[in-house]
């Protein structure tokens, strides 16, 4: 993700896209971008390794078809 808010201000800086897009409104839109992609990466840190799920506890698939066909 490094460089990447650089490659996206040259984008909006360009003077094709300058036409439509003006440079407080190009920097805002890199400004959420950088917030977007922070936040993302805070969430991928703090997500816990698949290995720590345990499914102790829960229905096994004879309990769940057992009960079905006592009903």
């Amino acid at each position: 993700m490094d460089g990447l808010e650089d490659d996206i201000s040259k984008l909006l800086n360009d003077e094709k896209v300058a036409k439509y897009i003006d440079a407080e409104r190009a920097d805002m839109l890199v400004s959420q971008i950088r917030k977007r992609i922070d936040r993302l990466s805070e969430i991928v840190m703090t997500q816990h390794d698949s290995q720590d799920i345990t499914f102790s506890g829960d229905v096994g698939e004879d309990e769940a078809t057992s009960y079905w066909m006592d009903m």
